[in-house]
């Protein structure tokens, strides 16, 4: 299964804390990864341990594995991610620092922008039709259930806007879920205020959920997924826009049931306005997400010629002894 765990949006870099032992690698290139976490990752196989590849926000590069199992993970820490570390008083690093703030900035104003497109919807929105549609879905799923000890939450990323765009990675995690609801609506909706009730909801039966936020607005929830239940739920639209391909695939529709008019069309003119100012801000980000991405490939071309590959396997030696608690030999 694949996801993220940290995301650059609105807010900055925002990261989710493991809730496992975690092995942290420091500035290591993609190269070196991709060598030692394939590694890792057939050696797990050969021991039937399930492997999550947790993904970089800057280039949807490999950040890290973790061996839920276990209760283990290693993770690679960029520079930009914690302070301190002595490579990020390098001029070429503090453009990345620079840049990143400033993509930072774009995706604020972006925000300012999509507050403004929610309140066309928010204004002409019969709220009561959602939240009958939710308490109808709860009462479907969950029925009368209640347990004394509450589910866990485990928090994660449903993509990130990266170097090359948006990127999800919602068909990896919902592989082998049976039941999956499409949110279909538009901002203000009532999409992430839905989801939480659901989250809330199946906490309390006791389900342990995975919560997976908006990487541009942390505080929103993209989708929930309760694999005890094999259900999940997400928000379906741009820029994470699915469409149901397999039985067991339902469409919930946000949009018809509670506008009180066809906002789409009272207010095309001015709704397409505010959508390519939005989109302007999103380019304007991602050009800067793209030059720190340019810059640390850079480095790490420089950085890769310097490694023996002899130490690569020395060190998944050492690593294979830290999670499977025994030595891996080539």
């Amino acid at each position: 299964m694949r996801y993220f765990i940290s995301t650059l949006g609105s807010k900055g870099i925002k990261s989710f804390d493991l809730p496992f032992k975690t092995i942290k690698l420091y500035g290591y290139s993609q190269k070196s990864l991709a060598e030692l976490f394939g590694i890792l990752i057939n050696l797990a196989y050969t021991k039937n341990v399930k492997t999550d590849v947790v993904h970089s926000f800057i280039n949807n590069g490999l950040k890290g594995l973790i061996f839920p199992e276990l209760e283990k993970a290693v993770m690679n820490v960029e520079f930009y991610e914690e302070s301190g570390l002595p490579v990020s008083i390098e001029s070429d690093y503090s453009q990345i620092i620079g840049k990143l703030n400033d993509a930072k900035m774009h995706f604020e104003d972006a925000l300012l922008i999509h507050d403004r497109w929610e309140k066309y919807y928010v204004d002409n929105f019969d709220f009561s039709q959602i939240d009958e549609k939710c308490e109808n879905l709860i009462k479907e799923l969950f029925g009368e259930e209640k347990q004394n000890e509450k589910g866990k939450i485990y928090e994660r990323f449903l993509g990130a806007a990266t170097a090359s765009g948006s990127v999800d990675y919602i068909d990896s995690i919902t592989e082998e879920i049976k039941t999956r609801y499409f949110i279909k609506g538009r901002p203000g909706s009532g999409k992430s205020t839905f989801m939480r009730k659901i989250l809330n909801h199946a906490t309390d039966c006791g389900y342990d959920v995975e919560c997976y936020y908006c990487a541009f607005d942390p505080k929103s929830i993209d989708m929930v997924v309760v694999r005890e239940k094999n259900i999940c739920i997400f928000d379906s639209t741009p820029p994470h826009e699915h469409f149901p391909i397999r039985e067991g695939d339902f469409i919930l529709d946000f949009y018809a049931p509670g506008a009180k008019c066809d906002v789409d069309t009272v207010y095309k003119e001015e709704l397409g306005h505010i959508s390519g100012e939005y989109k302007e801000k999103i380019k304007m980000a991602t050009e800067c997400i793209a030059r720190c991405d340019k810059i640390l490939n850079q480095n790490e071309r420089c950085a890769d010629l310097r490694i023996d590959r002899k130490d690569i396997t020395y060190f998944a030696n050492y690593l294979s002894d830290k999670i499977f608690d025994e030595s891996y030999r080539l």
